[in-house]
């Protein structure tokens, strides 16, 4: 009953959102939002020094990891990566790249792995995971943690950035996704979306699990700020949702693009948000004041 009612809460916000904006404000971009268009079949992105953001896009054919001024949409630079890369983030504001990987064989055996590319395009590193790397966290303190997929089960296995020294796996459930770490000032944590579509934060440690009534995809988390958002969807809209930390109660929903998939912390003081469809790809930029309140608005 306590998830219906949110999804019914939900479902009334985003009507109510819809009938209060124009067709175009609803059904493409936030009319509030700046806007840049990325390389298209983009998958991720992540923040970078400089005003600069690297972009993983492609296909099952190939993939290609492109540095862009975030200003603009401009590339810099490009370098094709693995085609079987499934994400990336960057361990430092000018690198290095960590791609998890993740595919099968002709055979059919499955094979995965986390490569670690500087960002002029060389792979300097690669750690062997037990099956298939579908995500890596932030770095923090040096260490970032892969989600992996091995033989039906699912794990969170932490790695050394400078030396791809793995550590003691945290075990999770078979359909548990979108892992991300987050670090307050005093607590690490491991929040992810469990297989039911809500969020939930593992409390490294001690173990402990703090399960939220709210749905949504790809948390991100804002360590400064104490929160975490993630990419909530109902039939008309997608908003960021907005959640306390370790609580995970959501505060704010904050309206963005039809086609947003995941909200990534940049350093400059906003969300970046990757937009992507079939055809396009674009950075959603929303401003801090939306997601901390101090807008005034709801």
């Amino acid at each position: 009953m306590r998830r219906h009612n949110e999804r019914f809460r939900r479902f009334a916000a985003s009507f109510a959102l819809c009938a209060a904006a124009t067709l175009a404000g609803c059904f493409h971009k936030t009319q509030d939002h700046r806007v840049v268009a990325l390389p298209p079949g983009a998958v991720a992105i992540t923040p970078l020094a400089n005003g600069r953001v690297a972009v993983l896009a492609g296909d099952d054919v190939g993939k290609s990891v492109y540095v862009v001024n975030a200003s603009d949409g401009s590339v810099v630079h490009s370098f094709g990566v693995t085609r079987e890369a499934t994400g990336l983030t960057s361990a430092g504001a000018n690198g290095p790249l960590l791609l998890p990987v993740g595919g099968s064989s002709p055979d059919g055996h499955t094979f995965g792995a986390v490569e670690r590319w500087t960002l002029s395009g060389k792979k300097d590193a690669v750690l062997a995971m037990p099956g298939p790397a579908m995500g890596v966290t932030t770095v923090v303190d040096g260490t970032a943690y892969a989600l992996v997929d091995a033989g039906g089960a699912r794990s969170a296995i932490p790695f050394d950035v400078a030396t791809l020294r793995p550590g003691t796996a945290v075990g999770l459930a078979q359909d548990d996704r979108g892992l991300q770490r987050c670090k307050t000032a005093s607590t690490d944590y491991l929040v992810y979306t469990s297989g039911d579509g809500t969020l939930a934060a593992r409390e490294l440690g001690h173990g402990r699990v703090r399960h939220s009534h709210v749905e949504g995809e790809n948390p991100e988390c804002l360590g400064g700020i104490g929160k975490v958002v993630a990419i909530a969807k109902t039939a008309f809209a997608r908003t960021i949702a907005v959640l306390d930390l370790p609580g995970l109660v959501e505060r704010r929903a904050v309206p963005v693009s039809t086609t947003a998939s995941a909200a990534y912390a940049a350093p400059s003081h906003q969300l970046e948000v990757l937009d992507s469809a079939a055809d396009a790809s674009y950075i959603e930029f929303v401003p801090e004041q939306q997601i901390d309140g101090s807008d005034h608005t709801q």
